[in-house]
């Protein structure tokens, strides 16, 4: 079965892209209204959007680990028993 991927769709590659063009005039406090305000938000969206991914990442982890553990108990000769989370 694929694995999902967990990288960021286009349209948050985009707020990326976005938000690289606004470091030279944020670094020069020439970022300012209107487009101060966008580039928080699209800040507070991405990291809102790593840390989903982080955590939909370990709960992955947590699933894979628990099917192994539950198959291990089931079948404890198995070769499941070997591999560790």
């Amino acid at each position: 079965m694929p694995q999902k991927d967990c990288t960021l769709d286009n349209g948050s590659k985009n707020k990326i892209v976005e938000q690289l063009i606004d470091l030279a005039p944020l670094s020069n406090n020439m970022l300012k209204g209107e487009e101060l305000v966008k580039f928080v938000k699209r800040r507070v969206e991405l990291i809102k959007l790593e840390i989903s991914a982080f955590f939909f990442k370990e709960f992955l982890n947590y699933l894979s680990c628990a099917t192994l553990h539950l198959k291990h108990h089931l079948n404890p000769q198995s070769i499941y028993g070997n591999q560790r989370c």
